[in-house]
């Protein structure tokens, strides 16, 4: 049992930190990336600390006099840490023609304590930001806040007329939009939330550590860029600027276009997965590359539908997976190189005259 004041104190941090990190540490097979296990126990102790610092009355921990809690949470993680590596005294992996192990740096002042300390002034950031962004709600509770423009006539206000928002949102998809911030961690393990500015834990539940390693190259390598002009803040805006969920937007076409079949079926299905990404990770998701695809497909599937099951003009609208070397090449830069040849055929033709 842990060292605080307080029993459900005690029970915050077995639960947020004192059992992740024996997951995390104890496995069979040599640690192959140890800086994502130091950079997930410092996430741990933040989300640790961040519990406990929000208990109330007799839950509370009492630091004692001349006490605080943030020196109490570290010297208890110390504790706990020196007793986990005794126990399962993991193995981390040796670089080498030959494979080998040796046991796991205990480096804990710097990489666990510096991981701690980010991963804890980005909760408190986020929480800030919730709090800002709550208090702005003008509308009763249960009710949707109040639309400030008209969907259907950008700028222009007090226009009646029904237009289709699909068309609308095809007509926006070549403004210009600053590009939301990504702040996220190097790591991979955290990810944006509230204003963007905040960052927690990817999911709510522990994954595997063999899942962690396995992660190892997606998150140090990484994935081809997007090659289209990012579009996901204008989609997401124009979808819930007519309905309170991406499911609920869905919906409304499935009625109005008469969408049944895989169309039908895929479409909740991505706007289940934004719902729930949105929950549980904040609005900043929205900004990010996995929303990004997620949200022109959505995009794609009601033009489709729009056309009769046709994915010949929807399909423009996706970020797909490269099917040859042209499409390898950014959109911007094949765009001025088409530009840039049809003027020199131009050119070529006045000379030639």
């Amino acid at each position: 049992m842990s060292g605080f004041s307080s029993a459900k104190a005690n029970t915050e941090f077995e639960l947020k930190f004192t059992a992740p990190a024996s997951l995390l540490l104890g496995v069979a097979e040599p640690i192959a990336n140890k800086t994502a296990v130091y950079v997930q126990l410092g996430a741990n102790l933040a989300a640790a600390r961040r519990a406990i610092e929000n208990l109330s009355g007799e839950d509370a921990h009492n630091p004692g006099p001349g006490g605080a809690l943030a020196d109490d949470v570290w010297t208890e993680a110390i504790a706990t840490m020196t007793k986990l590596w005794d126990h399962h005294n993991p193995q981390e992996v040796v670089p080498g023609p030959e494979p080998s192990s040796q046991g796991l740096r205990k480096q804990w002042n710097n990489n666990v304590k510096k991981s701690y300390e980010a991963a804890f002034a980005a909760m408190t950031r986020g929480a800030a930001a919730d709090r800002a962004a709550a208090a702005t709600m003008a509308a009763p509770p249960g009710l949707p806040r109040p639309m400030a423009a008209n969907i259907g006539t950008p700028g222009k206000i007090g226009a009646t007329e029904e237009v289709d928002a699909i068309d609308i949102m095809l007509g926006r998809m070549g403004d210009n939009q600053a590009p939301l911030a990504q702040d996220g961690s190097q790591d991979g393990l955290l990810r944006l939330t509230g204003n963007g500015q905040g960052a927690v834990a990817i999911c709510a539940t522990a994954v595997p550590p063999e899942l962690v390693q396995k992660c190892h190259r997606l998150v140090a390598v990484g994935v081809p860029p997007l090659r289209k002009k990012r579009q996901g803040a204008i989609l997401a805006s124009m979808m819930l600027g007519s309905k309170n969920t991406f499911s609920d937007w869905v919906d409304m076409y499935e009625h109005k276009l008469k969408m049944t079949g895989h169309l039908l079926r895929e479409a909740q299905t991505i706007g289940r997965a934004l719902d729930l990404d949105v929950h549980q990770l904040g609005p900043g998701y929205l900004g990010t590359d996995g929303a990004e695809i997620l949200l022109r497909r959505l995009l794609c599937l009601v033009t489709a539908a729009k056309h009769g099951g046709n994915f010949k003009i929807a399909s423009k609208f996706e970020e797909l997976p490269a099917d040859d070397a042209i499409s390898e090449i950014p959109e911007d830069l094949l765009t001025e190189v088409y530009t840039r040849i049809k003027l020199e055929e131009k050119l070529e033709g006045y000379r030639n005259k």
